[in-house]
């Protein structure tokens, strides 16, 4: 137990020893908490006064910061007006500062600096003419403006300088036009372009369409808003249009628009009129390439002369081509000329009335070169023998007036005067063309030449009638298209080009020519009215009157048969043979009856002619010789045969002296003929040769056997040659 005891006791120190420790350190910690609290206490007393002073400080600094915005809205003011007194200062300096630069002109490298000098002054002349109270404005205001008129000329030259050198030449050839070949004599010139209508899709529907298009579109043919259906049809791409059919260079582009936005800044308008100057110059150029002369006189002026045609009957009714005529290509061309350099101001320009003051200026100093060719053309085709200068007027009436309709609103820029003036050119051609009908018409009806060929060929006029009619066929939808306009203007052709084609072509009526073959009453065919005023049916039927006066007063029978036959077959060939043959093949134009009529009539030609060798045929006639022995003959039959054999020998002798000079130039015709005389005369002539040859009759018995039959067959063979020999 002792031990134990003596254990606790030191335990229990060690345990006083640690409370006692802990209580020191507790009595340390509330002493630091007094003496916190304490400086708490001292330093919230402290931040109360902090707070006054800041307070105090704020609102010190407000006040300094209300005196310091006044200050600097003062200074701000001060600054604002020292600027515009700057502003003011330098506006009235504007013709000092610049004065050297635009009076010294434009140099190579100073073009850009001109320009904005030129700027400086328009803005000057601008601010001053809305402030004009202040006293030297005036004078600083016509300084200026001398200054912007010397600027403006300057650049005016430059802009013209630069057009000239950026304008790429309007060669015709590459817009897809040449001039016409030289001709042969007597044939008619050609234009290389076969449809002057194919570049008509460029034409815009209107001014204001064109001028929302660039160039590079109208050049390659696109219309407005033609995105879409170009998208949808496939196709090989269009070349570029700027390197085809641009009219300035792409660079020149930029120039020219720089200096015109700056004209239009400065109020200046000369420009346009020189623009379009250089224009016309260059257009007129281009239009004169085209050798507007050569197009006046470019087909014979009258067809070759019937007597002169020793040709087949194949090549006889073969159609001549009527080629495009060039003065058509050339109005194509100035009309695709026209509307190119409306897309050209519409890009260089961009004001719609300057556009059409431009176009205006260029349509009035380039339509003269079209309109006097065209009146010489007119005049000319007018004067030509027989009216056939028609063909030539219809064609370029029936394309300038798809052309002049086709670009209507750009000919109607400005104001009406320039497609006025088209269009009078147009119905030129119409009159002109009405003209030449009246004197075709009246060169049918009124040719009454006493005097017929001396071969009895085919007549200048069934020859100059047929070409016609053929040619006329070719030119029928221009005299359908005439007729038309006749009928619903009151100008134009209205006089026997609308009598000529009041039926419509190709329909040509029926009619019965039955009494075709009667010479002397060609003009009573039993025709309607409505069919006589078709213009085939009527030069047909002046044509078959005019003949059958002809051959009425022709003494010599013979001539005048022979005379017939070969116009009148010459006539029916024409019609069985292209063009006229497919407008004969309609049921409605009665072929069969107008190729019975000249059949019978041919039929009874070759009858009439015929009886003319019924004397001949009368001496040979074996029936009419009464022998009763040929070893014996008396004197009487002697004679009989001496009189029969002589008298045959005159005659033919006679007719051969009289037609062996008469020509029929169809070789199937003279094959007919010749056949109907050796009928008539060979086959009974080898029977009384045969017959009476050898009988003794005479002691001289060729004197009178002048013919045997091969002599006599091979002496009618020469027969309707045309040789005199």
């Amino acid at each position: 137990m002792s031990n134990v005891g003596s254990l606790a006791a030191p335990q229990q120190q060690q345990q006083q020893l640690q409370l006692d420790a802990g209580w020191e350190r507790l009595e340390g910690v509330r002493r630091q908490v007094e003496s916190g609290a304490a400086l708490s206490t001292q330093l919230a007393e402290l931040m109360r006064g902090v707070d006054g002073r800041l307070s105090q400080l704020e609102r010190d600094v407000s006040d300094v910061h209300r005196t310091s915005s006044h200050l600097q809205l003062v200074h701000n003011n001060i600054d604002a007006v020292l600027d515009s007194v700057d502003r003011k200062l330098a506006v009235f300096d504007t013709a000092a500062s610049v004065q050297p630069t635009i009076r010294a002109g434009l140099r190579g490298g100073e073009v850009e600096a001109y320009v904005q000098c030129l700027d400086r002054v328009g803005q000057a002349i601008s601010y001053l003419t809305r402030n004009k109270q202040f006293k030297s404005s005036s004078a600083a205001l016509a300084q200026l403006k001398e200054l912007r008129d010397v600027g403006v000329e300057q650049c005016e030259q430059l802009f013209g300088a630069l057009l000239v050198r950026h304008s790429i030449p309007l060669d015709p050839a590459r817009f897809g036009y040449t001039a016409p070949a030289a001709a042969a004599p007597g044939e008619p010139g050609a234009a290389s372009l076969t449809d002057p209508t194919r570049r008509l899709q460029r034409t815009p529907s209107s001014l204001q369409s064109l001028a929302s298009m660039p160039a590079a579109a109208i050049a390659a043919g696109q219309p407005p808003s033609s995105s879409a259906s170009s998208a949808a049809t496939p196709g090989p791409a269009e070349p570029q249009a700027e390197d085809e059919y641009a009219l300035i260079r792409a660079e020149g582009i930029g120039e020219l628009k720089r200096l015109v936005a700056r004209f239009v800044s400065l109020g200046a308008s000369k420009y346009i009129v020189d623009y379009a100057d250089k224009r016309v110059k260059a257009i007129n150029s281009a239009l004169r390439r085209l050798s507007p002369d050569k197009m006046i006189a470019d087909e014979p002026a009258s067809p070759a002369p019937a007597a002169s045609q020793r040709q087949t009957a194949s090549s006889s009714s073969s159609a001549a081509a009527v080629p495009v005529h060039p003065f058509a290509s050339c109005v194509s061309f100035y009309l695709c000329l026209l509307t190119h350099e409306a897309a050209l101001c519409a890009e260089l320009i961009n004001d719609a009335a300057s556009i059409d003051r431009c176009l205006s200026h260029i349509i009035e100093h380039t339509s003269p070169l079209l309109l006097d060719t065209a009146d010489s053309i007119n005049i000319l085709k007018k004067s030509v023998d027989k009216g056939f200068g028609v063909f030539v007027l219809l064609e370029l009436w029936s394309r300038c007036s798809r052309l002049v309709q086709q670009h209507h609103q750009l000919l109607m820029v400005d104001d009406e005067k320039h497609f006025l003036r088209l269009t009078a050119m147009v119905e030129d051609f119409a009159a002109g063309a009405d003209k030449c009908l009246e004197d075709f018409d009246s060169y049918v009806r009124t040719d009454y030449g006493k005097q017929l060929p001396p071969d009895g060929t085919v007549h200048e006029l069934t020859s100059n009638a047929c070409v016609f009619l053929k040619r006329l066929y070719d030119g029928r939808d221009a005299l359908q298209e005439l007729r038309a306009s006749a009928s619903t203007t009151a100008s134009g052709a209205g006089g026997i080009a609308a009598e000529f084609t009041r039926a419509p072509l190709p329909v040509l009526h029926a009619c019965c020519l039955g009494c075709l073959g009667c010479l002397g009453c060609l003009g009573c065919l039993r025709v309607p009215l409505a069919a006589r005023r078709c213009v085939f049916v009527r030069v047909l039927l002046q044509l078959s009157d005019n003949l059958a006066a002809k051959a009425k007063r022709e003494k010599k029978q013979a001539l005048a048969n022979v005379f017939m036959l070969n116009n009148l077959h010459y006539i029916d060939k024409t019609l069985r043979s292209p063009p006229l043959s497919s407008l004969l093949m309609l049921p409605a134009a009665g072929l069969k009856e107008f190729s019975k009529g000249i059949e019978r009539s041919i039929s009874e030609q070759r009858d009439i002619y015929k009886a003319s060798w019924k004397p001949a045929l009368e001496l040979i006639n074996s029936d009419s010789v009464k022998i009763k022995d040929k070893a014996k003959l008396s004197s009487k039959e002697k004679d009989t045969l001496k009189a029969k054999f002589k008298g045959f020998n005159s005659e033919i002798q006679e007719l051969f002296n009289t037609q062996r000079t008469y020509f029929i130039p169809d070789v199937e015709l003279r094959k007919v003929v010749r056949s109907d005389i050796q009928a008539i005369i060979v086959r009974p002539y080898a029977a009384f040769y045969d017959s009476f040859a050898a009988v003794p009759f005479s002691k001289n018995q060729g004197k009178y056997v002048a013919y045997s039959k091969d002599t006599l067959q091979a002496m009618l063979a020469k027969f309707f040659e045309g040789s005199a020999a």
